[in-house]
């Protein structure tokens, strides 16, 4: 059965106007009868709705199914090639953070999310595999050079890894590379064409996880599915889609094109998966068609999905879910070479630019997002521009995406720029709203702006982005107090715990309009995972109860603010506080001292009279010494 076929047979498009299909005869405002009508919407492809005959003759492809004819009833077609339903969710985020026990790593990054990048064996220095620091990225520059920290254990080269592009990271931190032959210049690594690397997320050792069949032609891409516990691997040899286990065992291959014939590869365009990923119950991949300088108007690069089962095996028949646009005015586009799905669930798709499967360009792939509308997957009003070169087409085929940004590998973000940010070739941190280098975050592969390492970058993974604990407060005690010249205020001890991994440089206080506090900043540094106890003064505080917001500052410039909520009390003096200064202590005695014997009027306010009696004497002079402050 040939994909066209497959697509007639199992694809039926439940697009529906704003009237609702059925079978029921409808009238229109004209007096001419409805019926099934399928035409071709811009957006959505070919969609039904209820339409006079006359009406949907004039819709571009309209064909009508007569009067009373319902959008389902059976011979009722409506079936773009390529289009089908989706369904909104979020991508699945399985990527762990390594913990390698090499102090280059432990003693030099922070706790936050590390990124990691494959290169081609020509690159300098010769590390095909380099985990970056990202824990400081909230702070970093935009536009400019980010100087981070980066790790590589001393056998992630070109000797023993040889060629790698696709990258996976599991829960653990471990990280799998697939050998390629995607590269300009290529060299086998131990394992040959057609292995899979698993990289130790403790001490970074090199392991063959699996060897696919292979006998020159290299690999595409691999994903984790760990709701599954699957990888997904393609090959360039056989054309399969093979399913792995954790222990790199062949569980599954699906074909997702013609039957391989066994000739020598690579398999031709059109039958060759590239980029893989496991969304929502269905395993996604992009169909290599057409390459970089090498198509035409009737051919296009695509992204295609199917089902899979509760094993995380594919089954049924594939559906096609995006047709690549051409890139400007050419009649082509650049292969899909990784894909990510983002916590909002739309589709984010980086290009590869490679004109043959062993031979590699520049400045001619894009990054592209699609999300799903409820009937398919469309082109995102969001757009990325990476690198500031030849239309800002420079990805290199790496994409992630978490809460906060999308990241792609990118050529050319600066190129020739005065120093000290002359070329800056590795990958681009855009916010996930879309954006250019100009709002950016840029980062070097190497840290070495005086080369350019055009072609020589590759897939990229970021680890589960994990939002770093902000503080817990802690409320003990406040207390009503008088000053001379300021009048009553309120004293209140407080304290918080620093729950996270950093040192907290400053704490502050957001107070309602109307109060202030002395002090209302407090100078760390506050170091991690202790308790710290506060005070301040409160002025204007009515009583009832009052919430304040109380705001870090940590050392990479990150902040957060956790809520303060405690009772306010009316300020009465207490007995023995003749002075009301809040505090029963010598200047209320020696007030009952100088009064002594005095009458105090029953209709007057007599304080000094404490006991009540009109007079001031022992009486009053007891109750002073009764509740003398502590």
């Amino acid at each position: 059965m040939n994909r066209t076929q497959i697509i007639s047979n199992s694809m039926a498009l439940r697009l529906v106007a704003t009237l609702a299909c059925s079978t029921t005869t409808l009238a229109s405002t004209t007096g001419d009868p409805l019926g099934a009508c399928c035409h071709q919407d811009p957006v959505h492809g070919y969609i039904c709705s209820q339409e006079t005959m006359t009406d949907c003759q004039a819709l571009p492809g309209g064909v009508w199914y007569g009067a009373g004819a319902g959008c389902f009833d059976p011979g009722v077609e409506c079936e773009p090639i390529g289009w089908g339903d989706c369904q909104v969710a979020a991508g699945m985020d399985c990527a762990g953070r390594p913990a390698y026990t090499d102090t280059a790593f432990s003693q030099v990054f922070g706790d936050g999310q590390v990124a990691v990048q494959t290169a081609a064996p020509s690159i300098l220095g010769g590390f095909v595999v380099t985990v970056f620091d990202l824990s400081g990225v909230d702070s970093a520059p935009v536009d400019s050079w980010w100087s981070l920290d980066r790790y590589s254990d001393p056998d992630w080269t070109r000797d023993k890894l040889g060629s790698v592009y696709g990258l996976a990271v599991n829960e653990d931190g471990d990280i799998f590379v697939t050998a390629t032959r995607t590269w300009n210049t290529d060299e086998m690594g131990v394992g040959g064409w057609g292995a899979v690397y698993r990289l130790d997320h403790v001490t970074g050792d090199i392991s063959i996880f699996a060897t696919l069949p292979n006998n020159g032609c290299g690999l595409g891409n691999i994903t984790w599915n760990c709701v599954h516990n699957s990888f997904y691997v393609t090959n360039f040899e056989d054309g399969l889609i093979y399913q792995l286990d954790d222990t790199g065992a062949v569980v599954s291959t699906f074909d997702p094109a013609a039957p391989w014939t066994g000739a020598v590869g690579p398999v031709a365009l059109g039958d060759r998966p590239f980029a893989v990923e496991a969304h929502n119950g269905r395993l996604f991949y992009s169909m290599w068609n057409e390459s970089t300088f090498n198509g035409n108007a009737t051919v296009s690069n695509e992204i295609w999905s199917v089902a899979l089962d509760g094993f995380g095996t594919p089954y049924g028949s594939e559906e096609l879910e995006v047709t690549l646009p051409a890139l400007g005015t050419h009649d082509w586009s650049a292969p899909v070479g990784d894909m990510r799905f983002s916590p909002t669930g739309t589709m984010l798709l980086a290009e590869r630019s490679n004109y043959t499967y062993n031979s590699l360009s520049a400045h001619s792939s894009r990054v592209l997002e699609y999300e799903c509308d409820g009937y398919g997957w469309v082109p995102s009003s969001t757009t990325y521009g990476i690198g500031e070169f030849m239309d800002e087409a420079n990805a290199t085929g790496g994409v992630d995406v978490d809460i906060k940004r999308t990241w792609a590998g990118a050529d050319a973000m600066h190129l020739s720029h005065p120093a000290p940010y002359t070329n800056i070739y590795g990958f681009q941190g855009l916010p996930v709203a879309g954006g250019t280098v100009a709002n950016s975050v840029l980062v070097d592969y190497q840290d070495n702006m005086n080369i350019t390492d055009k072609t020589m970058l590759g897939d990229l993974v970021v680890t589960t982005y994990v939002e770093v604990p902000c503080i817990e407060t802690h409320f003990s005690s406040i207390n009503c107090r008088f000053a001379p010249g300021i009048g009553v205020h309120h004293e209140i001890n407080f304290g918080f715990s620093n729950m996270g991994p950093l040192d907290i440089t400053q704490v502050s206080l957001a107070l309602p309009s109307g109060v202030t506090a002395t002090p209302s900043t407090f100078t760390g540094p506050f170091a991690p995972y202790q308790s710290y106890p506060l005070a301040t003064k409160l002025y204007g505080a009515n009583p009832g109860s009052l919430c304040i917001d109380v705001v870090i500052t940590r050392a990479d410039g990150t902040s957060c603010s956790e809520e303060l909520c405690f009772p306010v009390p009316y300020c009465d003096a207490e007995p023995g506080d003749i002075n009301a200064d809040y505090t029963v202590d010598i200047l209320d005695l020696l007030l009952i001292i100088d009064a002594w014997g005095q009458y105090c009027d029953a209709d007057s306010d007599c304080r000094i009279d404490q006991d009540g009696d009109g007079v001031v004497g022992i009486g009053d002079l007891l109750v002073v010494l009764e509740n003398w402050s502590d």
